[in-house]
């Protein structure tokens, strides 16, 4: 969501991180769903909102009705 990246850059920016900062909060919000996407064939779209990045709430995983 666009909330989210807004959420990131700030965050990067406000940590003077540059890049790699990007990548750190990325891998941080994503931290737990990263390792089940993979092996999930069921998943088919994760969803990283504002509230994630904040550590709020989870990313929103999207499963296949299926």
């Amino acid at each position: 969501e666009q909330a989210a990246i807004e959420s990131i850059a700030n965050e990067a920016f406000d940590k003077k991180t540059g890049a790699r900062g990007l990548r750190s909060i990325l891998e941080h919000t994503m931290r737990d769903v990263m390792y089940e996407i993979p092996s999930d064939e069921s998943i088919v779209k994760c969803i990283i909102t504002k509230e994630s990045v904040e550590g709020k709430s989870s990313p929103t995983v999207v499963r296949d009705k299926e």
